[in-house]
């Protein structure tokens, strides 16, 4: 393989990894602003995302930002703590 079909190779897979992560946030109800009426809009297809300008962040990161509501992630340091303790004492046993 040269590197031109390596390259192109790359880039259906970016788009598939892109129009993925769109129908993954389509699926979740986000709504989006319109560019034109500066208004929220409940989009109708998942389609419509591709045009909104926060969307193209996902072309390159799985997530939009590192914030917990947009990982979709919430992390409870304490539970953590007890989990790690308690898998501790498991395999000590």
């Amino acid at each position: 393989m040269d590197r031109s079909s390596i390259r192109a190779w790359r880039r259906i897979q970016e788009k598939r990894v892109w129009r993925n992560r769109i129908k993954y946030y389509a699926n979740l109800g986000h709504d989006i602003m319109d560019p034109d009426t500066k208004r929220c809009v409940k989009p109708t297809d998942w389609k419509e995302y591709r045009k909104v300008h926060w969307m193209m962040k996902l072309k390159d990161t799985a997530t939009i930002c590192s914030c917990w509501m947009c990982r979709n992630y919430l992390y409870d340091r304490k539970e953590f703590k007890l989990e790690t303790r308690r898998l501790l004492a498991e395999q000590e046993d």
